[in-house]
């Protein structure tokens, strides 16, 4: 066991000297330049999250650029500030995409300073959706925030789900508010959309928009689900009858999906930000076969061409059904997280202003 944990080690600290050598986080390499991320953050903060801005002298001012592991082909940008004033303290932190907005975080200490709003409760959720896609130009959330219009009470679960996609709305006992929205092409639902907190005050700390980097690629549903069941029946009675399994039931579901390498047994030949109809089938064993319980196969429903096939077991957790295990999870986090810290930990020697490393969590997807 100890031969083994070794063994490890030394892969993972190859692995980390690898990405080190190939690239430390540089200072912001976008399409748009470091000017233009300052700005967008700045009015952000005022006009979305309702900072008073006014009352906070900006502290610290950073923008990093990721390297490209886990998205191949574009550009990862994140930016981190310090706000105070007096005793309070502001860190909003902000991802883009190939120069476009991806998420915002807001941590804060003291007695933060924000703008009073006009509306309370849902309300104040519909207008901080519109503030945000005002301010980032988009249309989409003009059917998310009349699908939070038709939330009855702001202190129970709720899922509302019409053509244009699905709202879960959850509240906790503390009264901040979650909601997470998945969009719909013609009836098919999309991998990711939307996810936004909000604290029992109606600040807003959280917001991922996937959506707004996503594009679709087709809609095009040329495999019927019956012959993707087929085939995934095939394909897992392969390894059923390699383990003396028996197939119990199975699960099937159609989605807007992108192609995701690192997480799949996909030759990753689509843009991981590019979405097309996937067929999945999750096949269920009769009982556990060691540490199997099943197969999942998903299939590309424009082409037929097989995207994953794997079997299920308790090693595994699941990624929008793609294959990943714990090990490759820590191996992954490693290679981005410990060169970033490094970077900065360098720069912090270099100069004055605090610097705040971080790695932010994907949205949630629905299983």
């Amino acid at each position: 066991m100890v031969k083994l944990y070794k063994k490890c080690l030394l892969i993972v600290t190859a692995s980390l000297l690898f990405s080190v050598l190939i690239g430390a986080i540089p200072v912001c390499e976008a399409g748009e330049s470091t000017s233009d991320f300052k700005n967008f953050t700045l009015q952000f903060l005022e006009k979305v999250a309702n900072v008073n801005m006014e009352r906070y002298n900006i502290t610290s001012y950073t923008c990093e650029t990721v390297p490209p592991l886990l998205y191949p082909g574009h550009v990862e940008n994140w930016v981190d500030l310090t706000l105070t004033s007096g005793n309070a303290t502001v860190k909003p932190s902000f991802g883009f995409m190939d120069g476009k907005f991806r998420f915002f975080m807001l941590r804060s200490g003291g007695t933060p300073i924000f703008k009073e709003r006009d509306v309370k409760g849902l309300d104040n959720v519909q207008l901080v959706l519109q503030d945000y896609q005002d301010h980032v130009n988009t249309t989409h959330c003009t059917h998310l925030i009349s699908m939070v219009g038709q939330i009855s009470r702001i202190d129970a679960e709720q899922t509302i789900e019409r053509a244009e996609g699905v709202l879960e709305f959850t509240p906790d006992l503390s009264g901040n508010v979650s909601l997470l929205w998945y969009p719909k092409v013609v009836g098919i639902e999309a991998m990711k959309g939307l996810s936004m907190s909000l604290d029992k005050d109606g600040v807003l700390t959280r917001l991922w928009d996937w959506w707004n980097i996503f594009q679709v690629g087709n809609t095009e549903v040329n495999v019927s689900e019956t012959e993707a069941i087929s085939r995934a029946l095939d394909l897992a009675e392969t390894h059923a009858d390699s383990i003396g399994a028996k197939i119990d039931r199975y699960e099937t579901e159609l989605r807007l999906c992108s192609d995701n390498v690192i997480f799949g047994d996909t030759e990753g030949n689509r843009d991981c930000f590019t979405l097309y109809p996937k067929w999945a089938v999750t096949v269920y064993y009769d009982k556990k076969y060691g540490s199997f319980y099943g197969y999942y196969v998903s299939i590309w429903a424009d082409t037929g061409d097989v995207c994953s096939s794997h079997s299920q077991s308790l090693g595994y957790i699941g990624v929008d059904g793609s294959r990943i295990t714990w090990p490759i999870i820590l191996l992954v986090a490693a290679i981005i997280v410990v060169p970033t810290a490094l970077v900065l930990y360098q720069k912090r020697r270099h100069s004055k202003a605090p610097v705040r490393n971080k790695s932010p969590a994907n949205l949630p997807e629905k299983s």
